[in-house]
């Protein structure tokens, strides 16, 4: 019997065309850097840092993130290569 044969005739069965690997699962570092990198992104569009007194909630929610991940020095440090908008000195 020839296993690779075997294997890859069974690969090759319709029943298994739809078959798709799991994608990978999203880590708490995926979830930080990306919240890192939204921050980053608003304020390139709006050329400045999000405030506390901001005109809507989206601005309010991403000063309070900015704020929580520059108090975290585990945060900080871990951001460190993503920051070149230098907003953690």
């Amino acid at each position: 019997m020839d296993w690779e044969k075997e294997l890859l005739a069974l690969f090759d069965d319709p029943l298994l065309a739809d078959v798709r690997p799991l994608p990978p699962k999203i880590t708490q570092d995926d979830r930080l850097t990306q919240s890192f990198l939204e921050i980053m992104d608003w304020i390139g569009v709006n050329n400045r840092e999000p405030s506390e007194d901001g005109k809507d909630f989206k601005e309010k929610s991403l000063y309070r993130r900015l704020q929580n991940i520059r108090t975290d020095v585990d945060k900080t440090a871990y951001l460190k290569e993503f920051d070149h908008l230098n907003l953690l000195k």
